[in-house]
């Protein structure tokens, strides 16, 4: 509420002036004197006065109706005048924000576009049209601009975690496209002998068996893994506090998590996400294009409105939920978003990270060595 008297003093002042002046002008009306309807008369022999012609002395004068219609054009006419003046400052300030956010990544700059429908066009072709910058100015908010551009700035941290489908050729043991001759390698593949080999007279056959040169037709099939990334998001009150840039930590946070969303509406990844405080949120699992859109609007009204913060819940209730996948997904990387401080059972955590689960923190202006020590990368973000 602050915020917004902040940013439309001025609408309002001018409201309010329009107000008083309305009940200025009630207050005069009120306060006239009643007209008796009478005219005045003349001499005791009730000849008239002389003014049968009425000069309008004896009567109230009312109110001139097309005078007060143009006082309520003009301040109508003034107020649509102070909007688009509102809306031009506002164009200007948010110009070099749009621009940079169009700059610099390319799929932040087009879901930018699609936000405010000002497409089809590339990012980079609308860093350059003012009219698709003027639509966006007008269509997407100020923090939603802000989140943005924190989703389009490079993250060397986020690079770093692989995120690609993996593709593996296994063997499989029914018959496939793709069979190849190969050299026995286990009495358990006598079944599995080529025909010619196994047809052959029992002297010959027995000797290739001794001497380890039967040969089998093996099946292979090609199996892709799809890599899964845990989020933890950490929105307790301290995540209202702002950066060294002037902006929110919680729009950083949603930010990081936003240019990880836009890979997953790619295909290219899948996620899991808990937002947390002194307690959980629900799991949100964003495995189609159609979640990873859900996800995204999600990020861009996310709020820091929690009452606490603990990371050892949070991290037990990530495991908890890998442990009961039953999916082709590889689940092994867990990235934490925080600003906060708690108690964490240090042998659980020793236990738990750095061998088959990989624990990457993305701290907000402060550091926690044991956190750091036990994950595969850390970065702190001031």
């Amino acid at each position: 509420m602050l915020q917004y008297l902040k940013d439309n003093w001025q609408d309002i002042l001018f409201l309010l002036l329009i107000l008083l002046l309305l009940m200025l002008l009630f207050w005069w009306l009120l306060s006239r004197p009643v007209n008796s309807g009478q005219r005045s008369h003349g001499d005791g022999n009730g000849g008239d006065s002389g003014d049968e012609a009425g000069d309008g002395t004896d009567s109230e004068p009312t109110v001139d109706s097309s005078r007060m219609q143009r006082m309520f054009d003009e301040a109508r006419e003034a107020q649509a005048a102070r909007e688009k003046q509102r809306q031009e400052h506002e164009l200007r300030e948010r110009a070099p924000l749009i621009k940079e956010i169009l700059q610099g990544d390319p799929e932040v700059g087009a879901l930018m576009i699609q936000m405010a429908s000002a497409g089809p066009t590339s990012p980079q072709a609308a860093a350059r049209d003012d009219d698709v910058i003027r639509r966006i100015a007008q269509v997407v908010t100020l923090p939603e601009l802000t989140i943005l551009r924190h989703a389009a700035r490079p993250n060397a941290q986020l690079d770093a975690i692989e995120l690609k489908r993996t593709s593996t050729i296994e063997a499989v043991p029914y018959p496939t496209d793709d069979s190849r001759i190969e050299p026995m390698i286990s009495d358990s593949e006598l079944g599995m002998v080529v025909s010619d080999e196994m047809a052959a007279d029992d002297a010959v056959f027995y000797g290739l068996l001794s001497e380890g040169t039967l040969n089998v037709t093996r099946h292979y099939e090609q199996t892709k893994r799809v890599r899964r990334v845990y989020l933890l998001i950490d929105i307790s009150p301290s995540m209202r506090e702002y950066l060294n840039d002037g902006t929110h930590r919680i729009q950083w946070a949603a930010g990081v998590a936003l240019k990880l969303m836009l890979r997953a509406a790619s295909g290219e990844a899948e996620y899991m996400i808990r937002f947390f405080d002194g307690n959980v949120s629900e799991l949100y699992m964003v495995e189609t294009p159609e979640q990873a859109e859900e996800m995204r609007k999600l990020l861009l009204r996310l709020q820091a409105n929690g009452d606490s913060t603990d990371i050892g819940r949070a991290l037990g209730a990530a495991m908890r939920d890998i442990a009961g996948l039953d999916s082709d997904a590889d689940t092994s990387d867990v990235l934490l978003i925080s600003d906060g401080e708690s108690t964490i059972d240090e042998d659980w955590l020793r236990q738990t990270f750095g061998r088959d689960t990989r624990l990457h923190l993305a701290l907000i202006g402060l550091e926690n060595p044991l956190l750091e020590e036990v994950a595969t990368s850390s970065e702190i973000y001031r």
